[in-house]
């Protein structure tokens, strides 16, 4: 009885829109050891490409961050290439990166749909407000559920 609870339990979380590990949820990459998530802007509805609001997030201690990705789901088409991935202090404005992304596929074997930016010794972010830069808004994805900012994942120590 307890299985069946438990499968009754994903089954409403997937048709209600809740993120869980089942389903297509949008915000790749996640923490490995010793890391965290610090900021998330994910999705599991249906997105549209070209967000209207920046992908602002704040942090209120110092973190290193380690990885950073976006969605470009495109309407089914990824992107050719991945493009570059960087974030703008809002108080004095500095510009950390831009760093090459790498793509891994979406849904579907889409091509490139996810970017994603290891830095393998880490990005002192001081604490502040940060506005996520993406070389390529045109394909970035977005949707109400992100407040129509784009899909992404802040991940460090």
């Amino acid at each position: 009885m307890h299985k069946w609870i438990e499968l009754l339990a994903i089954l409403v979380a997937i048709f209600i829109g809740v993120p869980s590990g089942v389903g297509q949820c949008y915000a790749a990459p996640g923490p490995d050891n010793n890391e965290v998530r610090i900021f998330a802007q994910a999705s599991c509805l249906t997105v549209y490409n070209n967000p209207p609001n920046p992908t602002v997030f704040t942090i209120d201690q110092p973190r290193v961050l380690t990885k950073i990705g976006t969605y470009h789901w495109n309407d089914g088409k990824g992107t050719q290439i991945p493009g570059t991935i960087g974030l703008v202090d809002g108080k004095n404005w500095k510009v950390y990166g831009p760093w090459q992304a790498s793509g891994v596929p979406g849904m579907g074997g889409v091509p490139n749909a996810y970017w994603i930016v290891t830095i393998p010794n880490g990005q002192d972010l001081p604490v502040g407000t940060y506005t996520v830069l993406d070389s390529d808004p045109s394909t970035w994805a977005y949707n109400s559920e992100t407040n129509n900012c784009g899909v992404v994942s802040i991940v460090g120590r």
